[in-house]
Order: C-alpha cells, then sequence, then structure tokens
C-alpha cells in the first residue's frame, strides 16, 4: 500500500489522542456529572478532576520534558479514571464548590476556583500520593508481575470448563473496563498455541493437536466476535429494533471497526461498560459460543483453530481462516453469530424501553417546573 508508514503514523496519532486518553475523559465526565447531580459547580469539578488524574498518570523520568502512563491514560484504567471522577464528585459535595446559582452568577474563573480552593487542595493531594503509589509499583514490578500472573494463568486452562470459566471472568473485566486474563496474551504468547501449531506441521493435521480447548481455540475463535461481549451481535441487534437517536448514531459509526474487532465505540458510546442492562447478554454471548464450538470439535464438527491469524481479521473468519480454511468453522461461527443476535434482540428491546420511561419522566418533570 503506498504511503502506509506515513498512513499508520497520522492513524497511531489520532488513536493514541482519542482512545490513548479515555481514562483521562472519564475521569472528567465522571466528576462533572457527579456534582452536576448535587447542584454544584460542575465545571471546576470536572477540570479539578482532569488534572487530579494526570497527576496520579504523570511519570518522573529524571529528564526535562513531561511523560505520563500511558496505560492509565487509556482504555486499560478507564475504570480507575470513572472511579477517580465520583470520588472528586464526592469531595466536591462534601468540601467546598459552590452551587449552580452561585457558579452560574460568577463571571470570573478564579472566583469559581477560589470558592472550591479546598476541595481542589484535597484532589491535588490525592492526585500525588496516587502518583507516587503507582510509582512504587512499578518499581518493585508489581503491577507487570500481575499482568504475567494473569496472562499465565488463561495461558494454563486446557479444559472446556476452566476455558469457558476463564473467557467468563475475561469478559466480566471487560464489562468493568479491565484487561482479564484472555485479553492479555497474543497467539505468539500462548505455549498451548505454539504446540498445535508444531503438532499441526508435523502431522499435517489439525485433529491430532494436543490442547483442543484452549483460550485460542474457543474465546479467541468464537467467544468475541466484534471484541468482548460478541458486540458485532449487539450491533446487528441494534440496527434491527432500536429507535432512539443516539443508539442509532452510535451503531452507524461502528460497522467498520466492530467488523475489524475494536469495540471501544460502543463500549463507551452506548454505553456497554458498568452498564447492568447489558451485562447478561455481555457475558451469555461469550458463554454460548465456547460451548458451541467445544461440542462441534468434540463431535468432530470442525477441527480446533491451529493456525495465527492476522491481528483485526473479522471475527466470524477468524476460525475460518484459523483451521486453513475449513467451511464447517465458517458455519459454526456464523451459527453463534446467530445465536447472539437472539441473545442481544430482548436486551436491546429493553433498553429502548428505559430510555423512553426517562423520557417521559424528564418531559413530565419539565411541565411542572
Amino acid at each position: 500500500m503506498p504511503f502506509a508508514t506515513k498512513i499508520r503514523t497520522v492513524c497511531q496519532s489520532v488513536s493514541q489522542l482519542t482512545l490513548g486518553i479515555a481514562s483521562l475523559l472519564a475521569a472528567y465526565q465522571a466528576a462533572r456529572y457527579t456534582t452536576k447531580g448535587y447542584h454544584k459547580d460542575s465545571q471546576m469539578a470536572g477540570l479539578t478532576s482532569f488534572v487530579g488524574y494526570l497527576l496520579i498518570c504523570y511519570r518522573p523520568t529524571g529528564q526535562r520534558g513531561i511523560s505520563f502512563n500511558w496505560t492509565l491514560l487509556g482504555m486499560q484504567g478507564l475504570l480507575l479514571g470513572l472511579l477517580f471522577g465520583y470520588f472528586v464528585g464526592q469531595i466536591f459535595r462534601r468540601v467546598g464548590g459552590s452551587d449552580t446559582t452561585i457558579a452560574g452568577k460568577t463571571r470570573d474563573i478564579f472566583d469559581h476556583a477560589f470558592i472550591a480552593l479546598p476541595a481542589i487542595l484535597v484532589v491535588s493531594v490525592i492526585g500525588i500520593l496516587g502518583e507516587y503509589l503507582v510509582v512504587l509499583l512499578n518499581r518493585y514490578s508489581v503491577i507487570s508481575e500481575i499482568v504475567t500472573r494473569v496472562a499465565n494463568f488463561g495461558s494454563q486452562q486446557h479444559e472446556v470448563v476452566s476455558t469457558i470459566l476463564v473467557g467468563m471472568l475475561t469478559t466480566l473485566m471487560g464489562w468493568l473496563g479491565m484487561s482479564g486474563p484472555y485479553a492479555t496474551f497474543s497467539f505468539n504468547d500462548d505455549p498451548s498455541a505454539i504446540a498445535n501449531l508444531n503438532r499441526a506441521l508435523t502431522k499435517h493435521s489439525l485433529w491430532q493437536i494436543p490442547y483442543k480447548y484452549t483460550g485460542t481455540t474457543l474465546f479467541h475463535s468464537f467467544g468475541s466476535f466484534g471484541g468482548l461481549g460478541s458486540t458485532l451481535a449487539l450491533l446487528i441487534a441494534i440496527l434491527i429494533v432500536a429507535k432512539h437517536q443516539h443508539v442509532l448514531r452510535v451503531a452507524r459509526w461502528s460497522p467498520l471497526p466492530v467488523l475489524f474487532n475494536n469495540n471501544a465505540l460502543m463500549l463507551l458510546g452506548i454505553p456497554l461498560l458498568l452498564n447492568p442492562l447489558y451485562l447478561v447478554p455481555f457475558m451469555l454471548t461469550s458463554v454460548f459460543n465456547m460451548a458451541i464450538a467445544a461440542f462441534a470439535i468434540y463431535l468432530r464438527l470442525m477441527p480446533p483453530v491451529a493456525y495465527p491469524v492476522p491481528l483485526g481479521t473479522p471475527g466470524v473468519l477468524v476460525a475460518f481462516i484459523g483451521t486453513g480454511g475449513h467451511f464447517s468453522a465458517l458455519i459454526v461461527g456464523l451459527i453463534c453469530l446467530l445465536i447472539d443476535v437472539l441473545i442481544y434482540l430482548p436486551f436491546v428491546q429493553l433498553s429502548e424501553d428505559v430510555v423512553a420511561t426517562i423520557e417521559r419522566k424528564e418531559d413530565a418533570e419539565n411541565e411542572i417546573s
């Protein structure tokens, strides 16, 4: 592809400055909406949370310039950003910050800051202490050790039940905004996948590989169509039954990234993260897909996945390519996708009803006021 390096550089820059600071934006919005619910100065709370979270993510280098912990700033730190923003909102609720009527009359931003000074000082101290704690954890490799142990735990599961349970844990942690066991390692980091590949190349057969039920053969090949929670099926379900413009707008912008297993837009835009309405289908689709795939492998309706698949391959095609082009794997994948859509449909309709109820309630309150 002509100019591939330059195009990749531009795309990476855009990604880094959008999804790469998702947790920072989450901290800002969580503080803003929390204080707004208590009729406090939401603008000052959001700005304070923004700076406070930057303090936590600051990484001292001993050189000139500024460096940040991009892991905490990006999607992997989303839960931390939300919790920090909510905590900042509670601080503004109790310690400082003018109410909305005073904030509306105050024209000067410095007046806002002086009124909220106690809360700003508290958040600043918490940010500095948080930054010191993160530096301390990195110095003694605590975080990297946890990530390594979690990844190793996922790669050691070779039985159907244990693999499905770890897949459920990974999906649940994804719903919480964290990285689970199967989200922290790739094909090359999975010893069982390498062993399967070597056996397949040696025996020229996929039916004799030693590990048939692993994170690679079940979860990555069938348990995450369109990303965690099989969001490709959710996208299809939304396009079938959704009527609210916000949800439809997000869905119409999502097909291309979701098709290539990047579901960040839907996780944040619907939203799916921490949304109890979608927790059940988010978990069930992954479980059903892995169970159906395991059953098909057990009955020898299709071989297990043994070959590596390029990053970004559409979810439904992962098993087809990973088995060297077995159409039975493609058919099983399409069946799983159909079942996933059927699972999501009633929950999308339930979400539509909840949104409609909230809108009617808000309209009634506006009429009374």
